[in-house]
């Protein structure tokens, strides 16, 4: 993009200096848990969240993690999950990454096919492979009451079987 492209006044290389991490990112303005959404209205629980909001769309491939965090810390009030079909998740393990701080939703390597698993197991810049794919990586401090989990669905019944193998792990909007 050439400058003459940016409108006046935008900073395209703006820097947040507020914090120091991306992994603990400044609280941002709107705060749903200031509020109990469950209390109000349909109508106020969306203006509550997306009236005067800075949201990181769901993008395919990208809204992982880092990209969240990395949102959360520039000022985001709110991101998504990339779709997760809910037929993909249901088969998952939940793994407290320690390391990390997170909580992980790991395919099993044993739900792949045995060339698959053959090739995962060998595979050197990735060793971390052998114990299966991570589906999804919830940060339950930084995204706390920021994530909305969006799940892919052909049926009401493995929608909330979906939603209900993820919501305890953070408050989830």
């Amino acid at each position: 993009m050439a400058e003459d492209d940016v409108s006046p006044g935008v900073n395209l290389l703006q820097e947040d200096t507020s914090t120091k991490s991306h992994q603990n990112p400044p609280s941002s303005s709107t705060n749903s848990s200031d509020v109990d959404l469950s209390q109000l209205s349909p109508q106020e629980a969306a203006n509550h969240l997306y009236c005067n909001s800075e949201i990181l769309a769901p993008m395919v491939r990208a809204s992982t993690i880092p990209l969240r965090t990395l949102a959360l810390s520039h000022g985001a009030s709110l991101t998504y999950t990339e779709e997760l079909v809910d037929r993909c998740i249901l088969p998952t393990e939940r793994i407290i990454n320690k390391e990390l701080g997170t909580i992980d939703y790991r395919l099993p390597i044993s739900t792949y096919s045995a060339k698959v698993q053959k090739r995962m197991m060998n595979d050197k810049d990735n060793p971390d492979s052998k114990h299966g794919a991570v589906l999804l990586r919830i940060d339950p401090v930084v995204e706390k009451n920021k994530l909305i989990y969006q799940i892919g669905t052909g049926g009401s019944n493995l929608a909330l079987q979906a939603a209900t193998k993820v919501i305890n792990d953070g408050k989830f909007l």
